[in-house]
């Protein structure tokens, strides 16, 4: 990764915000002077919290706006683990959880100046069920502006994967059934992803918006959002979720 040399005001949020993840301690806002003003200021402030916490990426939230651009958050290694899961609440007090279609990458991306094709990425992936536990490092997660929550990786918190399903591509995962719930109580249900419809398309903006840089490895998940609309859990409860044709997920958030 190559770390973004930042302003003054934008190294200091960066500063701040790999202290709060340090500490637990969260932020009222970013200084004024420091808030991102842009995708690439708030991607700059993301990479260099990254490194400042020393930590190893091991995949990418994504969203696509308006533009068709990828709006990503780095996952960390450390925070991603197989279900089923057990965590502290206290690791993620905000406790929002979602259910989403991911991929896992069975392959280095090299860099490369040629953007990828739908099948040729398809061919690179395999699908499988994750739980996404949401956070932030602010104090107001709701009224946070999007960018300086980009700059915070997009508040990711926690991932719990699945097992990966081989066989995805018979699927119809733009119209798969989807549920999560707490304690066995149904959370939310939904069909198909509604702001992407197809989840591979999300992992292609991703891949073609990093293929110069050589970023995505072996390994990486990338998840592609939300089937089930946010919902906040208490601690100690215990989370599962599914999806049509890839199967089920599930972690337990402790409260210790």
């Amino acid at each position: 990764m190559n770390i973004p040399t930042l302003s003054p005001a934008l190294q200091e949020s960066a500063d701040l915000l790999a202290a709060s993840r340090r500490s637990g301690v969260r932020l009222v806002a970013l200084p004024e002077a420091g808030r991102p003003a842009s995708l690439e200021q708030a991607l700059d402030i993301q990479d260099a919290v990254t490194h400042a916490l020393g930590e190893t990426v091991g995949g990418w939230k994504v969203a696509v706006d308006k533009d068709g651009r990828a709006s990503r958050g780095a996952m960390f290694a450390s925070r991603i683990f197989p279900s089923p899961a057990r965590v502290a609440s206290s690791a993620v007090p905000l406790l929002g959880v979602e259910i989403e279609v991911a991929f896992v990458f069975n392959r280095d991306l090299p860099p490369r100046s040629e953007p990828y094709s739908e099948d040729e990425l398809a061919d690179m992936v395999t699908a499988l069920p994750a739980i996404e536990i949401v956070d932030s490092r602010y104090t107001d997660y709701h009224t946070t502006p999007k960018l300086d929550r980009v700059a915070d990786h997009s508040s990711f918190g926690i991932l719990v994967r699945g097992r990966p399903e081989l066989r995805w591509r018979d699927l119809d995962l733009g119209h798969a059934q989807a549920r999560i719930c707490a304690d066995g109580q149904e959370l939310g249900a939904g069909v198909g992803n509604a702001k992407c419809g197809n989840p591979l398309l999300p992992a292609l903006v991703l891949a073609n918006s990093l293929r110069t840089e050589g970023r995505i490895k072996a390994g990486h998940i990338v998840t592609t959002g939300t089937y089930t609309p946010l919902r906040f859990v208490r601690p100690g409860q215990r989370i599962t979720a599914s999806i049509q044709g890839l199967g089920t997920v599930s972690v337990d958030t402790l409260t210790e």
